[in-house]
């Protein structure tokens, strides 16, 4: 009969099992609330709802509502977006951490509300791999700063530095600081 010697003890399985399971919610951190001020909430992919506060994860999959609040997130590709009141914004894909420059990507909704970003190194090295959507338009990117608002009829877009490009059904504009004005696409 053969014996095997024991490899951890209680203490060590527990060190060990603390070890993976933080590892494991780091690699799924999308970024952190840096801000919050009144009444905000994120709602996971699963389903379920907490109040906001500041030093909350935020995930890929999870949707922000500020009601009357305001909420800023830094992610962790160093990427910076601050919400303005009865706003909702979903985090629908987030990739970054571990991952070589093409295969990274951050796709958010502007379902309704306001928004001002600066962009990060998802941004800056994947630019076709950043989008914001909105009811009516996508917004994409060329390395920049810019303000968003939307609701169901229209989405304005004012650069702070850089382009963007905004795209629907009727077409798209690419405009900035270095290019042309962006007019409203309804």
């Amino acid at each position: 009969m053969r014996t095997f010697k024991k490899v951890l003890n209680g203490k060590g399985l527990l060190a060990a099992s603390v070890a993976l399971l933080s590892g494991h919610a780091l690699a799924e951190t999308a970024g952190r609330v840096s801000f919050v001020s009144g009444d905000a909430s994120v709602t996971g992919s699963d389903g379920s709802s907490r109040a906001l506060q500041r030093g909350a994860a935020i995930n890929s999959g999870d949707r922000i509502n500020t009601r009357a609040g305001r909420v800023q997130v830094r992610f962790t590709d160093g990427s910076f977006v601050s919400l303005q009141p009865n706003t909702v914004f979903g985090i629908d894909e987030y990739l970054y951490a571990n991952r070589k420059p093409e295969e990274t990507s951050l796709f958010f909704s502007l379902v309704q509300g306001g928004m001002r970003t600066i962009t990060g190194a998802i941004g800056k090295v994947n630019k076709k791999s950043y989008q914001v959507r909105t009811p009516v338009a996508t917004i994409g990117i060329r390395g920049t700063g810019y303000r968003a608002t939307t609701d169901n009829n229209r989405t304005l877009v004012s650069v702070g530095h850089g382009l963007v490009n905004v795209e629907n059904v009727l077409g798209n504009i690419t405009g900035g600081l270095s290019g042309p004005a962006i007019k409203p696409l309804t």
